[in-house]
């Protein structure tokens, strides 16, 4: 069961402004293709994970049921007020469950993602900043415009 998709242009806009702030701190060529690998293996990790959800959700629904039957008929929870309940809830309850494993398991991935692809921007910066802090030259520090300067307030 999957989420209304988010519309094509607000995805677009998203991207784009994404893509502009990894131009900012990707300059290298070899900063793009590891970029490029860390999307593709999260997209390969995502991929999978559907597959396996959707050939394995009827078996987990079921072991998800059973384990759901047991807890609410066990022993230890004869004592307790069970209330009504019939097939249908428990088999709701039991595919909310496996939808909100299914959901963590992709979460995790693209979390596992931003961490690396944070990580990879910010060593981008830093070899920005390395490359560049002394290639600037600072203002009034050559001898023309300390020679300007020197005129100007005589």
């Amino acid at each position: 069961m999957k989420d209304a998709a988010e519309p094509p242009r607000m995805r677009e806009a998203f991207d784009k402004a994404r893509r502009a702030a990894e131009a900012k701190d990707l300059r290298a060529s070899e900063e793009w293709g590891t970029l490029q690998k860390i999307e593709e293996r999260a997209q390969q990790l995502r991929r999978i994970a559907e597959a396996r959800h959707n050939k394995d959700y009827a078996d987990k629904v079921s072991k998800e049921i059973i384990k759901l039957l047991n807890e609410r008929y066990s022993p230890e929870q004869i004592l307790k007020p069970r209330g009504v309940a019939d097939s249908n809830d428990i088999k709701r309850k039991a595919e909310k469950t496996v939808r909100k494993r299914h959901e963590e398991r992709l979460a995790r991935v693209d979390r596992a993602k931003n961490s690396e692809l944070a990580h990879l921007r910010k060593q981008g910066r830093e070899a920005l900043k390395r490359d560049t802090a002394f290639s600037r030259s600072t203002p009034g520090r050559d001898g023309f415009n300390l020679t300007q300067e020197f005129k100007r307030k005589r």
